[in-house]
């Protein structure tokens, strides 16, 4: 990220691994204040670090597997600005009921529609993220530390009876056609699909998510006006 931004206001890092904090500190272009907290937190530090920390209404999410651009985060941003309420992302899946087994499923297949947005790089209010730490410290304890993402989309669909939304062309997250992140991609997926049904009978006692086929997209392609002179020229695409 841009260490100039005007809107970025704190950074909070999550380190997993001791060259993590080491990089960290070499981030000497950075013009805000950076936090890092044990990857261990329980949901009671989570919770005080977010009234401690965050100054800001809008809490965006990175992992490290990030790909997303500045523009794009700049064009998510803009998006949230005007629907605080809703969960902003750049990666969707979608649920499905499964007659044979009579289950949820989870499906990440590239269709038209979608019903939730994945957490890796998306934008939300920090009410959100103070109600994700609420279910998991209390009414959703015993759900596995891959639910994070499942869950913050049943919360925003409970609260807001909306979709998520969907912005900036991002391709949903399918498995890559290696044995190998096939084999995990399988297990997320497993555990995914639990999650969902759990959450369904034990949490919430219904589905809350909602479905949509609306995308965000720049769309100045279609002024007639130079390309300098476009906010988002990388990422429309006629």
């Amino acid at each position: 990220m841009r260490g100039n931004s005007t809107w970025l206001q704190v950074i909070v890092i999550t380190p997993w691994r001791t060259a993590t904090i080491q990089a960290i500190k070499s981030w000497t272009w950075i013009r805000v204040p950076i936090t890092t907290t044990p990857s261990n937190s329980s949901a009671v530090e989570m919770m005080a670090l977010i009234d401690g920390h965050i100054p800001t209404n809008c809490l965006t999410l990175l992992t490290d597997e990030c790909d997303s651009t500045w523009e794009e985060f700049e064009f998510g941003f803009h998006v949230w600005k005007r629907n605080p309420e809703r969960l902003v992302g750049f990666r969707s899946a979608s649920h499905f009921w499964d007659e044979p087994t009579g289950a949820w499923k989870y499906s990440s297949k590239l269709t038209n529609d979608y019903s939730m947005v994945g957490s890796r790089d998306a934008f939300l209010h920090v009410q959100y993220y103070r109600l994700l730490w609420h279910y998991r410290g209390k009414v959703a304890a015993d759900l596995p530390a891959g639910c994070s993402d499942v869950l913050l989309n049943f919360i925003v669909a409970s609260v807001t009876r909306a979709p998520p939304m969907k912005v900036a062309g991002k391709r949903n997250d399918v498995c890559l056609q290696t044995e190998t992140a096939f084999d995990t991609c399988l297990v997320s997926y497993h555990t995914w699909n639990g999650c969902m049904n759990k959450l369904v009978e034990d949490v919430f006692g219904y589905m809350p998510l909602v479905r949509s086929s609306v995308a965000w997209n720049p769309v100045l392609y279609q002024d007639n006006v130079s390309s300098y002179r476009k906010k988002y020229r990388h990422l429309e695409k006629p």
